[in-house]
């Protein structure tokens, strides 16, 4: 906690960091308080000082390592069996071709990695945290089609170019800063085959709605893949028959591109 504390100060500075202190605080006490002012003021100092706020590379490296990834394997974040089959079926597999070469950014303890690698010919995870490649490592001792390796958190140079067909990223990239998610779409352009394509899920609104997102709109995610030559194919947060599934409680989106 010290070290945390210690390194938000650091990064974002005092006052940045005494709004965050009692909304953490708030935040323990219950998740379903209403405080859209704390959060509002937040992002209002990040913008103003151009600071990345939880969403740094350092913090986010701090949070996943020290994550109990061994007590929920990241299914806290899943809202129903339901709501992530459908994500399975009617996004993952609607997109991904079986037999592909994959990449998933953020497997954290393998959610959503137990399925890619089911259609995968090979298949590479890379995360921030090198607790959760050990995690996964472990867990997926018995695939023979996985490479494993930690990222700095914006780079993915040790992936060579034109070898990917699919890049899959979920509950990841919400909490990445915008200029980290810049030079990871920059390598996205680099690593991807002719046609290859990307899925990310990544914050909408520039994370006015809590869940420390960041300040990523679709608005700029866009705008990256046009710097680079990639084409936004569609932008959505409902899925599934009458859209029953979604990601709207934080205002998030997915995105999928294809570098032409």
């Amino acid at each position: 906690m010290i070290n945390i504390l210690w390194k938000m100060i650091s990064i974002n500075g005092f006052l940045w960091t005494a709004h965050v202190i009692p909304y953490v605080l708030i935040r323990k006490i219950s998740s379903d308080v209403q405080i859209g002012f704390l959060d509002r003021r937040i992002k209002y100092l990040e913008k103003k000082y151009n600071i990345p706020g939880m969403n740094s590379k350092e913090i986010n490296s701090i949070i996943w390592e020290s994550w109990n990834w061994e007590k929920s394997a990241g299914e806290e974040w899943t809202k129903s069996e339901s709501w992530k089959q459908s994500l399975i079926n009617e996004v993952m597999l609607k997109q991904i071709s079986e037999g592909s070469t994959i990449l998933e950014i953020g497997p954290g303890a393998g959610k959503w990695t137990e399925s890619l690698q089911l259609i995968a010919d090979h298949l590479t995870i890379v995360d921030i945290s090198n607790k959760c490649i050990e995690v996964c490592k472990k867990k997926f001792a018995h695939c023979n089609n996985i490479t494993y390796f930690v990222t700095d958190g914006s780079s993915l140079q040790f992936i060579a170019n034109d070898s990917i067909d699919f890049i899959w990223s979920f509950d990841v990239f919400v909490h990445i800063a915008p200029d980290d998610i810049e030079k990871y779409v920059a390598e996205f352009k680099r690593i991807l085959k002719s046609n290859g394509k990307g899925i990310i899920h990544h914050a909408a609104e520039g994370g006015l709605h809590g869940g420390w997102r960041s300040s990523m709109t679709k608005e700029l995610f866009t705008t990256f893949l046009n710097q680079n030559g990639l084409t936004l194919l569609s932008q959505f947060d409902t899925w599934g028959d009458n859209d029953h599934f979604n990601v709207k409680y934080y205002h998030d989106t997915i995105s999928i591109f294809e570098k032409l």
